[in-house]
């Protein structure tokens, strides 16, 4: 398991935070909008959270894999 800062983990939920109000939004939108503009925030909400599943390891360097 990856060892996370104070900051990352901030940044991880952060994102997270980000990813549910944009599958919220499309969830909302979803009578109002396209089905490609609702099936479009929530690929961008999978997105932001896979990054946020991902964003410990970024500052890894490849020494450290």
């Amino acid at each position: 398991m990856v060892d996370m800062t104070f900051t990352e983990l901030r940044n991880a939920e952060k994102l997270r935070q980000a990813a549910r109000l944009v599958e919220d939004v499309a969830y909302a939108r979803a009578g109002i909008h396209s089905k490609e503009k609702v099936a479009h925030l929530m690929l961008i909400a999978a997105s932001l959270e896979r990054v946020a599943g991902i964003t410990p390891v970024m500052g890894d360097t490849a020494n450290d894999c």
